[in-house]
C-alpha cells in the first residue's frame, strides 16, 4: 500500500513523461531559434526571441523585394535582347540595276553563323547568276557589309531585295 500524500508510481510516470516532453519541446525551440539567428544577418550575439522573429520577417521581406527587383531586371534584359535581335535585320542600302546586271549592297549586325550563306541562297532561289561577292566584317560596331553583283532576269531585283529585307 501507498502512504498518504506520496504519489503512486503510476501517477509519477505520466508526470515524468510530461516533464520530459516539455524539456524536449523547449530544447527543440532553442535549436530552431538558434538556426534562425544563424540564417538572418546582423542579429546581435544574444537577441531576444521576439527580435529574432521580427528580424527574420524583415529579412524575408527584403529577400522577396530583391527577387521582385531581379525579376523586373530580367524582364528588361530579355526585352533589350529581343530588341537587339530585331535590330539585327538586314538593311539593303543600294540596289542598282543596269540591264540584267544588278548591284546589291547589304549591311547587318547578326553574329549568327551562316548569315552570308543564307543571303546568297536568296539569289540562288531567284535563279540569279552571282558574278561577284564581297564580305567585310567591321569588329568595331559588329556589322558585316556584303556586296553582290548578279545577273537578274526582268524585275527580279525587286523580289530579291524584298526577300533580303526579311533577314
Amino acid at each position: 500500500m501507498h502512504e498518504k500524500g506520496s504519489p503512486s508510481k503510476s501517477k509519477q510516470q505520466p508526470l515524468h513523461d510530461v516533464l520530459h516532453m516539455e524539456r524536449n519541446r523547449r530544447e527543440k525551440m532553442i535549436e530552431f531559434y538558434s538556426a534562425l539567428q544563424s540564417l538572418v544577418p546582423n542579429l546581435l550575439p544574444k537577441p531576444t526571441r521576439t527580435r529574432i522573429i521580427d528580424e527574420t520577417i524583415s529579412y524575408i521581406r527584403s529577400l522577396e523585394a530583391r527577387i521582385a527587383s531581379l525579376e523586373a531586371r530580367k524582364a528588361t534584359t530579355i526585352a533589350t535582347v529581343m530588341a537587339i535581335e530585331v535590330q539585327r535585320s538586314t538593311t539593303v542600302d543600294v540596289v542598282a540595276v543596269s540591264g540584267n546586271a544588278s548591284f546589291f549592297s547589304m549591311r547587318f549586325t547578326s553574329s549568327r553563323v551562316g548569315t552570308v550563306t543564307e543571303l546568297l541562297r536568296v539569289f540562288e532561289t531567284h535563279e540569279a547568276e552571282v558574278l561577284c561577292v564581297t564580305v567585310v566584317r567591321n569588329e568595331g560596331d559588329a556589322t558585316t557589309n556584303v556586296t553582290v553583283t548578279a545577273l537578274v532576269e526582268n524585275a527580279g531585283a525587286e523580289r530579291i531585295k524584298r526577300d533580303l529585307m526579311k533577314f
